[in-house]
């Protein structure tokens, strides 16, 4: 978390939303799982990349690609215990949650 906040500008995408929701909100003596909503957002433009010489094509293929690796980044290292959803899909459920960002 250090690194991140330290190099903010090295990364393509930041999580934008965060948010628990599921058994994680009750009184439930023990969690299956924790239940996390979020959404990201691109922070390098591609006008900036362009400048670097990179194609249009290549930087999609990038942004892809980062992208993925930040939504397994998010697992953390235990992917049993965290179910990860789109933050739109939370909303569509009508179910409690709360904002962590």
């Amino acid at each position: 978390m250090q690194e991140i906040e330290a190099n903010p500008h090295i990364y393509w995408h930041r999580v934008s939303k965060l948010a628990v929701f599921g058994s994680y909100l009750t009184d439930a003596p023990v969690l299956g799982d924790i239940d996390v909503a979020f959404d990201v957002e691109r922070v390098v433009r591609r006008a900036d990349v362009e400048r670097d010489g990179t194609c249009v094509y290549d930087f999609f293929a990038q942004s892809s690609r980062r992208l993925a690796k930040t939504k397994v980044a998010l697992r953390l290292r235990r992917p049993e215990k965290m179910s990860l959803h789109r933050y739109d899909e939370l909303k569509s459920l009508g179910t409690p949650y709360r904002d962590l960002i």
